[in-house]
């Protein structure tokens, strides 16, 4: 990865999303803002896709979710109100129009051109179609039920439910499995133009497991024989950190991270009291190694996390450098992700002695890729035997992932950690559950679901929540 050159020049939407202005790879040239798609190349059609997700998944979907998930504390202007779970719809129009209006588009167009009779590409087209059922998880992860079976041949396309929505993720995953493990891959294969592996499709293939697993363990409460499913798949996936699947942004200032970029200038949010107290004392007797990583000293030179909701404090420790430095990469796919999938399948099947076994290796890895090295003290404080609980599992998790929206998803399909409400939250909502439907669809789109009312919707439980 190192090796790749490219400017990827970045400009922010209104909410901070992005708005693919330009990118060189090698000797391709295009604006993925907006070109004929039929007249460019599986090359820039890949690249493009892989670029805007990876913003997608490192900007707003980050960073509001980690609102929701108190890792950080609004502490002026919107980020406060959102903090106290004001959200409204336009909100979500930013990740949910590009990816409706650019990235699927380009993926199904991909998958189109790499299927043509005596052109077909079969990592391409994998690679492609993964990227589709990882975007189709994202938006329905976020908001439930979308559009997807009729949204590209209908003016007002119909909401998929979201169990209809993970049955096709699923399936899309199969399918490319199924494609990158071919032997043969006539018509060629990726490489500077994949900006996660190369082309290495043994890297992709154990990244598609781990994304199914992942599913899988997502709808367990839906479907008890999906936590053997998940088991099975992980056991495919991410066998080292070697094997991450993360964006390489820059320190050139239409490179950085997306984070980096909303963040210049602004005190609109800060390190969250409960994420950084976590972080000093999780019972253990060992302060966490990654707090220094995952956020800066405030004032005084002392870490201190802002209260939530109407109490945000702007003189607080900001977001650190792991999450917000110009060159962070945006971590997507872990192994340390697939050894806490493995930890929480093996306990919900009884096994608890490899359910610590693998939240063990979890921690040490995120130690070790958060700070650089690993750290005996901590590590063998919290390392844990049979007696681990589903408590241990998850909150670790929700340390070690900060930054990935799937901290968001575990809270709300576990319960874990436990958060309190916050003081001065807003219209009676207590948390937000899921996000609202965006305010494009509601104005346009004549078949957006009856229960549409902002209040009502970010108060409801998506469908993998179950109860």
């Amino acid at each position: 990865m190192k090796n790749i050159k490219y400017i990827l020049k970045i400009g922010l939407l209104s909410l901070s999303l992005i708005m693919l202005q330009g990118c060189s790879y090698g000797d391709l040239n295009v604006d993925p803002g907006r070109v004929d798609g039929k007249k460019v190349s599986t090359s820039v059609l890949l690249a493009q896709s892989l670029a805007g997700f990876s913003y997608v998944y490192g900007s707003d979907l980050s960073r509001y979710n980690a609102l929701f998930t108190q890792h950080i504390a609004g502490t002026a202007r919107q980020h406060q109100s959102i903090g106290q779970n004001s959200f409204p719809d336009s909100y979500s129009n930013a990740i949910f129009n590009f990816v409706y209006a650019s990235i699927l588009p380009d993926l199904r167009l991909l998958v189109s051109k790499t299927s043509e009779k005596g052109l077909e590409q079969p990592l391409y087209r994998g690679i492609s179609n993964m990227m589709i059922a990882f975007s189709l998880c994202v938006v329905s992860d976020i908001i439930g039920d979308i559009p997807y079976s009729d949204a590209f041949t209908n003016d007002n396309p119909k909401y998929d439910t979201q169990e209809e929505i993970m049955k096709t993720v699923i399936s899309l995953l199969q399918s490319a499995i199924t494609d990158i493990n071919q032997s043969d891959n006539p018509g060629g294969s990726p490489s500077k133009d994949d900006f996660f592996y190369g082309g290495d499709k043994d890297k992709w293939s154990k990244a598609a497991y781990t994304l199914l697993a992942r599913v899988y363990l997502q709808t367990r409460l839906r479907n008890t024989g999906n936590t053997q499913l998940a088991l099975d798949a992980i056991g495919k996936g991410i066998a080292s950190s070697d094997g991450d699947m993360k964006f390489p942004f820059t320190t050139v200032t239409t490179e950085q991270n997306p984070w980096r970029q909303w963040a210049v200038g602004r005190s609109d949010t800060r390190i969250g009291k409960f994420f950084v107290d976590l972080m000093k004392d999780n019972g253990k007797g060992v302060a966490d190694p990654r707090l220094s990583a995952f956020a800066t000293k405030d004032g005084d030179g002392n870490y201190v996390g802002s209260p939530h909701g109407s109490d945000g404090d702007s003189n607080a420790s900001d977001v650190g450098s792991f999450i917000a430095a110009a060159d962070a990469p945006v971590y997507i796919l872990t192994y340390t992700e697939a050894k806490f999938i493995e930890a929480e399948a093996q306990f919900i099947l009884g096994d608890k002695d490899k359910a610590a076994a693998a939240l063990n290796e979890a921690i040490k890895s995120s130690v070790k890729v958060v700070t650089g090295r690993n750290n005996d003290a901590y590590e063998k404080a919290n390392t844990y035997d049979a007696s681990v609980t589903l408590n241990d599992i998850i909150t670790h998790k929700y340390i070690a992932l900060f930054g990935n929206y799937v901290t968001y998803n575990d809270w709300r399909r576990t319960n874990l950690p436990a958060l309190t409400p916050v003081p001065g939250f807003l219209n009676g909502v207590r948390f937000i559950l899921s996000w609202p439907y965006p305010q494009s669809e509601i104005d346009l789109n004549d078949n957006i679901p009856a229960n549409n009312g902002n209040f009502d919707k970010i108060k409801t439980k998506v469908w993998w929540q179950a109860n």
